[in-house]
């Protein structure tokens, strides 16, 4: 899972190479500044999800300003791409009971945090014990993101792991990386 905006070529080369299944968290400004670029993510088996229209502190907005944040990037995102996201990430990873059931009226079923980060050459979980399945390694979209994926792929090949796509079903019981909005 990657959250940011610019666009790496490097990234889609190595999607391309390698087959791994990403998933960007992109608000809607940004994906709009560089539509060609996010086409050409989900051209390559990238997946889109919701990180608000700009990517506030979510909960320090009302109800309705939240759920406007969730719901208007969620259609856009939709027309541009073809599916609207039914996954959403927020900005700074910043939850609570106002953003959950924000995103849940702006028709997303469920928000995703993560378990670990990449940094430089290094992984760090959320346990401080190496990667194991069901992780989500969150990537920051930032010139260096192709080293991180290479990183990550190279800890994956390591522990013999294979990685999936981010889709609501993916959560099912593993409370601490998910929030499933069905009963807020």
């Amino acid at each position: 899972m990657a959250a940011g905006s610019t666009p790496s070529p490097q990234l889609l080369n190595i999607m391309r190479r390698t087959h791994v299944p990403v998933t960007a968290f992109v608000s809607q400004q940004a994906a709009q500044r560089n539509l060609l670029y996010w086409r050409a993510f989900t051209g390559t088996g990238g997946t889109i999800g919701d990180y608000t229209v700009s990517a506030p502190d979510l909960t320090k907005l009302t109800l309705s300003q939240a759920a406007t944040q969730w719901g208007q990037a969620r259609r856009a995102l939709g027309r541009w791409f073809g599916q609207a996201p039914l996954i959403g990430q927020p900005p700074s990873g910043a939850i609570n009971r106002t953003v959950r059931a924000a995103a849940y009226q702006g028709g997303l079923k469920t928000l995703v945090g993560w378990s670990g980060v990449v940094t430089r050459n290094r992984i760090h979980t959320w346990n401080g014990k190496g990667l194991k399945p069901g992780e989500i390694v969150l990537l920051h979209w930032t010139p260096d993101l192709g080293h991180q994926l290479n990183t990550l792929l190279a800890a994956i090949q390591a522990r013999h792991l294979h990685p999936r796509p981010l889709t609501p079903a993916s959560f099912a019981g593993v409370t601490p990386q998910m929030h499933s909005l069905a009963g807020r």
